[in-house]
């Protein structure tokens, strides 16, 4: 120090100093081996809050001239409301009107939330259009949303099959480069699977959360499938019966053992009317990938027509004694809002047109009540001013595999 001031080199060796000081107490803050991480609970990490989520733009009329949306909040919300807007560049200059959405409470396995509904109407066909959701208070930021025309004019769509399982691990990566692929998508259709178990509030919360904010902004068509459903009412699971080579119906008492909570497939423990035990192995999906000798003497089908079967296919076709009855998951109608267009009862919002840009869109329901859809497709087929219509729904036509095959929707 020369005249109380310091020079280049003190400065540089002070520096040098406290660089080594913070970096050796952060080394000894990592050093700490004695932590543990703790799960965080999934119901909790999807458990509903005043902040608006799960928002999802679906339509219930024209798409050129409306635009429907869907959002969860927890039930202190009493009062939920939407504000929309021609949108422009200067964000404090839209000036957006304010809408009032209707509300319904649905109880779900691990929480009870409010799900809103608001339909916006009268809109300017081809137009670009800003909205947010929320109570007043508490809003989501401002989306997007563009109408479609109301003349014939090319379009893309984003078609995804079975989301199902895995939803955060995969889906959620499959979602995401689909949208990279087509940012621009007019909406997103979904032939059902969306979710494995239809009553598990976190499997909608994960596939919720892989589409995030995209959902709020491009609209989505959604039929649902056989995972989207559940038996209700129903007798107890061990009960169930099978069926022999002579073709005869036998009760039995089943036992299952999953491995690695299923992933890895299940040990069965049959047991027969007069008191035969017999044994299957399963893998994650059902086939069967051993059987005793047992179930061949019970049943009297051979190894080789047993093993690489489904075992709720032929030829054993296990099945419940009382399957109870089906029911469409509570989730369906408060997060998503479809046409409602004189379909027959019990399936509506399941069933149902969307007229985009000269293409009709035909949602069918192929879990239920089959036969009485016909006659409804048929007038909405005959009273059709498009050119082009596509029809979706979850189960195929024609399916690779003998033990799925679909031959009942062929003789409609």
């Amino acid at each position: 120090m020369k005249n109380g001031c310091l020079n280049a080199t003190s400065l540089s060796l002070a520096f040098l100093g406290l660089c080594i000081a913070s970096e050796s107490f952060a080394h000894e803050h990592q050093a700490d081996t004695e932590w543990q991480p703790n799960e965080y609970s999934l119901a909790e990490a999807f458990a509903p809050t005043p902040l608006p989520d799960r928002v999802v733009l679906t339509w219930m009329g024209d798409p050129a001239r409306s635009q429907a949306v869907t959002w969860r909040t927890d039930t202190t919300v009493k009062r939920a409301v939407g504000e929309l807007a021609v949108a422009s560049a200067n964000g404090r200059a839209m000036n957006p009107a304010r809408f009032e959405a209707t509300t319904q409470e649905y109880a779900a396995d691990t929480n009870t939330a409010h799900y809103h509904t608001l339909n916006f109407v009268d809109l300017e066909p081809n137009t670009l259009y800003a909205y947010r959701v929320g109570d007043g208070v508490n809003w989501t930021e401002f989306f997007h949303f563009r109408t479609a025309s109301k003349r014939p004019k090319p379009f893309r769509f984003v078609y995804f099959g079975d989301a199902q399982n895995d939803v955060r691990t995969h889906w959620s990566r499959v979602f995401r480069e689909a949208f990279r692929d087509a940012p621009r998508a007019a909406f997103m259709l979904h032939a059902g699977d969306l979710i494995n178990r239809d009553t598990r509030d976190v499997e909608w919360g994960e596939w919720h959360g892989a589409a995030s904010w995209v959902n709020a902004t491009v609209p989505i068509i959604a039929t649902p499938g056989n995972h989207e459903y559940h038996r209700a009412r129903t007798g107890p699971a061990s009960e169930q019966f099978w069926t022999s080579k002579s073709g005869e119906t036998l009760p039995i008492i089943v036992e299952v053992s999953p491995k690695g909570d299923g992933l890895d497939g299940y040990d069965v423990r049959v047991t027969s009317a007069t008191g035969v035990v017999s044994s299957l192995t399963l893998d994650s999906m059902g086939k069967i990938l051993a059987a005793d000798r047992a179930v061949m003497e019970q049943t009297g089908f051979s190894a080789e027509e047993v093993v690489g079967s489904l075992s709720y296919g032929p030829p054993l076709q296990v099945r419940p004694r009382d399957p109870g009855t089906l029911e469409l998951s509570g989730h369906w109608r408060p997060q998503f809002a479809f046409p409602v267009q004189r379909a027959p009862k019990g399936l509506e919002e399941t069933v149902y047109y969307i007229d985009y840009q000269g293409t009709r869109f035909i949602s069918l329901n192929s879990n239920a009540d089959l036969e009485a859809q016909v006659p409804w497709l048929r007038r909405v087929l005959k009273d059709n001013p498009n050119r082009w219509t596509i029809l979706t729904f979850h189960h195929p036509v024609f399916s690779p595999a003998a033990e799925r095959d679909n031959a009942e929707l062929r003789k409609l």
